[in-house]
């Protein structure tokens, strides 16, 4: 990757024909003025998460438990020409990351569930 390769990424210079790798694990389907089309899942970015037992409620008997966060794994190094979308949780995970973005106004149909997004959200 060339100097002029990393500020591009850096500066979120991102061209209308570059790649867009979806690595949610189901299809992202976008929705834009004329069309809708859909970005099928290439494989899964995650934050690794470690769970700790902390007490149960006292009169429902529910486990009440702490989360820690690691390390993001799936995640490809930055590459010329491809953006990635992920997460929200992945995507705070690399605040540093301008190639990674995750869904963001979401599209509903008529029972409340999620058919698509209008927008992503980037960092």
């Amino acid at each position: 990757m060339t100097e002029n390769d990393m500020t591009r990424i850096e500066n979120s210079v991102f061209c209308e024909d570059d790649r867009i790798v979806n690595l949610t694990p189901h299809e992202v389907r976008f929705v834009g003025e004329d069309d809708t089309w859909a970005v099928p899942s290439e494989g899964i970015a995650r934050v690794e998460t470690t769970m700790y037992d902390t007490r149960e409620l006292p009169v429902s008997g529910i486990q009440v438990t702490r989360m820690e966060r690691g390390e993001v794994v799936g995640l490809p190094a930055p590459a010329t020409g491809t953006i990635y979308i992920v997460s929200g949780m992945v995507r705070e995970a690399v605040p540093h990351r301008k190639d990674v973005f995750s869904p963001g106004a979401l599209v509903r149909d008529e029972d409340g569930r999620v058919v698509a997004c209008a927008s992503l959200v980037g960092n």
